[in-house]
């Protein structure tokens, strides 16, 4: 019996292996393919045209500004999935995953909040 699980677990792990190197794969084939066009950190930290134009000085307020376009852009995403995760911590914690193993119900919701207050923290210094 015992045989049979280490058997069963060896196969888990090593599609789990193949799933998360083709994964990566992709991710690493993507990046390499729309590299050159990610424009969208140029676009969320406001650079590009006359106005927005960042080489016209080293002015310290044209850093502030990338400071706050760029926190803008990062805090909408975490706070719209800081509750998803609070609620998929609660989850955790009804289904009897806060025990002495910690499988993480209290460890998402910390995840979360702690994600949204870096964020607020990164934005308020920006300001």
């Amino acid at each position: 019996m015992k045989a049979a699980t280490m058997s069963l677990r060896r196969r888990a792990q090593g599609l789990y292996v193949a799933a998360a190197a083709a994964a990566l794969t992709g991710l690493g084939a993507a990046l390499v393919l729309l590299g050159p066009h990610a424009l969208v950190l140029a676009k969320a930290a406001g650079v590009g045209g006359k106005e927005h134009d960042l080489s016209s000085g080293t002015d310290f307020k044209d850093l502030i500004k990338v400071a706050n376009h760029l926190t803008d852009a990062a805090m909408i995403p975490t706070i719209a999935i800081a509750p998803l995760a609070a609620v998929a911590g609660a989850f955790a914690l009804m289904m009897g995953g806060g025990g002495r193993q910690g499988s993480g119900g209290v460890k998402l919701i910390g995840g979360a909040i702690g994600a949204v207050v870096v964020v607020a923290g990164a934005k308020g210094l920006a300001y």
